[in-house]
């Protein structure tokens, strides 16, 4: 058991980040990839068309 001398209710059994806790880190990051890749890709798409529909004004 591991704990912090002056502060004794900051104690763990085991220190470190376990397989359970970083299974949803991972999963975050992965939604909040996916979520830019498709911002990125809407947005360039707009740029290709709103000149297009300028051009048509």
């Amino acid at each position: 058991m591991f704990h912090h001398p002056a502060r004794p209710e900051l104690a763990v059994l085991q220190p470190g980040i376990t397989a359970a806790a970083r299974l949803p880190l991972f999963g975050g990051l992965a939604f909040m990839g996916f979520g830019l890749l498709c911002l990125y890709l809407e947005r360039r798409a707009w740029r290709r068309v709103r000149p297009a529909a300028e051009a048509g004004t």
